[in-house]
């Protein structure tokens, strides 16, 4: 019997399905495994290559096959799709995973330690509690505005009216207990976030790539460590442009027949880095009227031909680019006169 070259496997929570085949796609072993029997099973079948989709509890068994000297492979879910020949179930998936495995352009995720899942631990309690802050000042306006009071823009106008409204006479007992409550909520809130900012610039602290990524204009502290948690393996990207494209800030295109359309940008990858980019972008675009460096002349005459919205992607796509020769190939940052 030829050995297993790829084994192919469906990860879950209970139940785990494996697909094993030698070098020429034959199958060699297949079955389903319970939780407590599946690593010393797949250990026992001394695979060359496990593969497996990157899925939540992907990098906790991708760390543990590789320090038993396995090589792991981790492939995005989208591209396993294409090799699933039949109805979809556990085994149908396993085995797509394993073909999958197989071809030579097939892309794939690197591995994150656990200082790269803490990070990005951190920045979805940030964002989590950020939306829950969000959330209570929208609520505290509706009350508000069903008692007759309009809070200007701005959430600190909102927590303004909110915090005047209690020393009033002419508002029930009930209203003013609720207002105390949900403003109680915003400062938890607002003391968790703090915390959490606190946090993730101590574990920035100890990372020169983070340092030297701050100095790009439109890079603050949450994007520089947010760009270090989503990229653990610096050689994943040939170029800036695929820096760009895997964060989904370059245009989709269609074509046939030897004619190619440009559409709309494909807002593919990480969402929540491309937001990030973006809001650096837009934050940087106020301010470029009054700048003379090259980058910020080529953003002023974008924005007055294109309009803001174009030019905060362009932007964002050409800080992307930037950051892939600052972080990727560890330049630094020098603004161009």
């Amino acid at each position: 019997m030829r050995p297993i070259t790829v084994l192919g496997i469906d990860l879950a929570k209970k139940n785990f399905q494996i697909h094993g085949i030698n070098d020429k796609c034959q199958k060699i072993a297949k079955k389903s495994l319970k939780r407590d029997e599946f690593f010393h099973e797949v250990i026992s079948l001394k695979p060359k290559k496990v593969a497996f989709e990157a899925c939540g509890s992907a990098h906790y068994w991708g760390r543990r096959f590789r320090d038993a000297g396995i090589d792991v492979m981790m492939i995005p879910a989208q591209f396993v799709k294409p090799f699933v020949r039949t109805n979809k179930s556990d085994a149908a998936d396993a085995e797509a995973i394993a073909n999958a495995a197989m071809h030579p352009s097939i892309r794939t995720v690197p591995l994150k330690s656990d200082w790269h899942l803490d990070l990005q631990m951190l920045h979805r309690e940030r964002e989590q509690m950020v939306a829950h802050r969000t959330l209570i000042v929208n609520q505290l306006r509706a009350f508000l505005y069903e008692r007759g009071e309009i809070a200007s823009l701005g959430k600190k106008n909102a927590i303004k009216l909110a915090r005047e409204i209690l020393s009033q006479d002419r508002f029930s007992g009930e209203f003013k207990a609720c207002i105390e409550r949900m403003l109680e909520q915003y400062r938890s809130c607002e003391e968790m976030i703090e915390r959490n900012e606190e946090r993730i610039q101590a574990m920035a602290d100890s990372n020169p790539d983070i340092e030297r990524l701050q100095k790009i204009p439109g890079i603050g502290i949450m994007t520089a460590t947010a760009i270090a948690a989503a990229i653990p393996d610096k050689t994943e990207f040939k170029n800036g442009r695929h820096l760009a494209a895997w964060i989904g800030l370059v245009p989709k295109h269609t074509g046939t027949g030897g004619k190619t359309r440009i559409l709309s940008t494909s807002k593919r990858g990480n969402s929540y880095l491309r937001r990030l980019f973006i809001q650096g972008a837009g934050a940087l675009l106020i301010w470029v009227k009054n700048k003379s460096d090259k980058v910020s002349n080529w953003a002023a005459e974008l924005k007055s031909k294109k309009g803001s919205n174009k030019a905060k992607v362009a932007l964002a796509n050409k800080t992307a680019r930037i950051v892939f020769a600052v972080y990727c190939k560890g330049i630094d940052y020098k603004m161009s006169a």
